[in-house]
């Protein structure tokens, strides 16, 4: 990407579409495996399909992508990482979590889409949003009470298990 150095985190550091070409399994433990400065003021982030992914030592501390500009993320999953997605204003659609250790998707504000979930850590979130989120066909399990918490907004068209214990907190216009 254009301004990056040599391995992780992959910075970008300007506006645009990005496409990943390969999986990206970190190697130590970065802050995150993706960093998108403010400087990028909106970026649209194409996964394609790949692996974003740490290890046991990177799970405890390494993002997978954090921002602090816009972001729309689709197509990926996310493994063995601290979180997932860390933003001020997020979009995101066709991913998967496995084995996240912290927040699976961190947001001030979000549209969420077709999010599946497989978190195996006790006390961990599958979506966090502290203000407006609008989430739809999110699936899966969670340990954590409440497995997906928003500030406001609506959660349509979503099951998660969460151990017997009530999926969702919020707010919220629509649940289902």
């Amino acid at each position: 990407f254009p301004g990056d150095a040599p391995g992780f985190p992959v910075t970008i550091s300007e506006r645009g579409s990005y496409l990943v070409t390969s999986n990206l399994t970190v190697d130590g433990a970065p802050d995150a495996l993706i960093d998108i400065l403010s400087s990028a003021v909106a970026v649209d982030l194409d996964l394609n399909g790949f692996t974003l992914k740490g290890d046991f030592s990177t799970a405890a501390s390494t993002k997978g992508i954090r921002s602090a500009s816009p972001v729309r993320v689709a197509d990926g999953d996310f493994e063995l990482l601290r979180g997932a997605i860390d933003g001020t204003s997020v979009d995101v659609d066709r991913v998967h979590l496995f084995d996240i250790t912290g927040v699976g998707i961190s947001a001030t504000t979000g549209e969420i889409d077709s999010v599946r979930s497989f978190l195996g850590y006790p006390s961990h979130r599958v979506i966090e949003c502290t203000a407006e989120c609008h989430i739809n066909r999110v699936s899966g399990n969670a340990i954590d009470f409440p497995a997906v918490s928003i500030g406001s907004g609506s959660i349509t068209e979503s099951r998660l298990g969460n151990g017997g214990a009530p999926g969702f907190t919020s707010p919220v216009v629509e649940s289902t």
